[in-house]
């Protein structure tokens, strides 16, 4: 629907054509000239009255200037009806079939021509409209960007281009879907749009093409036409990748926290129950073993990385493992306790990550590698979750000499794999006065089984 604003004077004489009187026809009050969806591409041109427009049960808009055209969209893009039209008094209108809409204007060449004038001035209003919303837009801190209902872009703002790393020219006409990282959560975020009219907040992780990834709050509000129809989407978004960060390491810290304080309550249950229950250690060490320092960090590190890895190593998320494996070294410096690298074997014993405080890694402790001649558990032992200490080597340029032990790897009751921690066998003699008595010793403790 569109009301003429200029030259109405000049369209009502052209319309008083008595030429045009076999096209002219008058509806009554309350009559109906269409439907919404109903499938007709007649043109209406009002000479007198007033027509009301209806979306649903809703008066979105009114008709009263001559010369104001009706269902002309149907007609140019060849679809359905979006609104209901219906005459508010008795209406004059210039009803053209859609068969003769062609032998109208080559009859009618004056008209044609004023018609022409009237879509050419909502073009170059809408084109202002949106170059006028691009250079406000270019003004905000935020990234805007404007897309059709089937997600291409149409605008994209300067704030855009810095966050998200890509030019309007090269994202023009694009799908949105390009920017993101997880598709399972954009398309989650595609269906919140499509059944709201806004989306006050999401977090989106996007791909940078030069700085990785980046966390994105993303806005989105619904736009519709002068019909109420969707005509596409505004996304606001402003980056919280810092923010993001420092929540996940504030989690990660809680986590430890709640692990650490988990370990040193199952090692006090330890401790309560081996002084006041029978124990089954070894004679020797019954009555002096104590819970060593090393047995807690090694025990809770083990507890912690679990914890963590599990559902990445389950789902086979190798940069996520590769990730958290740093992040454990980085944070955590186990390397300062003896503890000085850590490989993660899947259930066939195969190395599938591996990380190394030291340059000198053991060549075995390669990506692909396998494990398959060691023999981790005997068969009269299979519920052995214990530690399990396997490989003793020696090292001539340090002069040391380095254990592994491993843990049997767990999610809930689904068993993964293995992680294997390799120790300095050095820095547990210099730093704890530990050797390979005591892993044996905690190896066997821990599972009530011999080493």
């Amino acid at each position: 629907m569109y009301k003429s604003p200029n030259n109405v004077q000049y369209m009502k004489e052209l319309l008083d054509q008595p030429e045009l009187n076999k096209f002219a026809t008058t509806f009554s009050a309350g009559h109906v000239l269409f439907r919404e969806n109903e499938d007709s591409q007649d043109l209406y041109i009002l000479i007198s009255g007033k027509l009301d427009v209806f979306k649903g049960n809703k008066n979105i808009s009114e008709l009263t200037e001559p010369g104001s055209l009706c269902g002309e969209m149907s007609f140019l893009l060849r679809s359905k009806r979006t609104a209901t039209v219906v005459a508010r008094h008795d209406s004059k209108v210039i009803c053209i079939p859609s068969d003769k809409i062609k032998d109208f204007l080559h009859e009618f060449p004056i008209l044609a021509r004023e018609i022409t004038s009237i879509l050419a001035t909502r073009l170059n209003e809408t084109t202002n409209v949106m170059h006028g919303l691009k250079a406000f837009c270019d003004q905000l801190p935020d990234a805007v960007i404007m897309t059709d209902t089937g997600h291409k872009i149409l605008a994209w703002n300067t704030a855009a281009e810095k966050l998200y790393g890509r030019p309007w020219r090269q994202m023009r006409n694009k799908k949105l879907d390009e920017i993101y990282d997880n598709q399972a959560t954009f398309k989650q975020f595609l269906d919140d749009m499509s059944s709201q009219k806004t989306v006050k907040e999401k977090i989106l992780k996007i791909n940078h093409p030069s700085e990785s990834w980046k966390f994105v709050s993303t806005n989105t509000t619904v736009l519709y036409d002068t019909n109420e129809e969707i005509q596409g989407y505004l996304l606001l978004g402003r980056d919280v990748t810092e923010t993001k960060k420092i929540e996940e390491k504030h989690k990660r810290t809680r986590n430890w926290y709640l692990l650490i304080i988990a370990v040193f309550a199952v090692l006090l249950a330890g401790q309560i129950w081996s002084k006041y229950i029978p124990s089954q250690e070894p004679p020797q060490e019954s009555a002096t073993h104590k819970i060593h320092p090393f047995d807690m960090r090694i025990s809770r590190d083990y507890l912690g990385l679990s914890f963590v890895l599990s559902r990445p190593f389950q789902e086979g998320d190798v940069a996520e493992t590769t990730r958290l494996i740093g992040e454990y070294f980085t944070e955590h410096d186990p390397a300062k306790d003896g503890i000085i690298g850590l490989l993660l074997l899947d259930k066939d014993k195969t190395i599938v990550n591996f990380f190394s405080s030291r340059d000198d890694q053991q060549p075995l402790s390669t990506i692909g590698n396998s494990y398959s001649g060691v023999k981790f558990d005997t068969e009269n032992n299979l519920n052995h979750k214990g530690p399990i200490i396997f490989i003793v080597s020696s090292d001539e340029k340090t002069q040391s000499d380095m254990v592994e032990l491993a843990y049997k790897m767990y999610k809930t009751d689904e068993f993964l794999g293995w992680l294997v921690f390799q120790l300095d066998l050095k820095t547990l003699a210099n730093k704890y006065e530990l050797d390979i008595k005591h892993l044996a010793f905690l190896s066997n403790w821990g599972n009530n089984s011999t080493f």
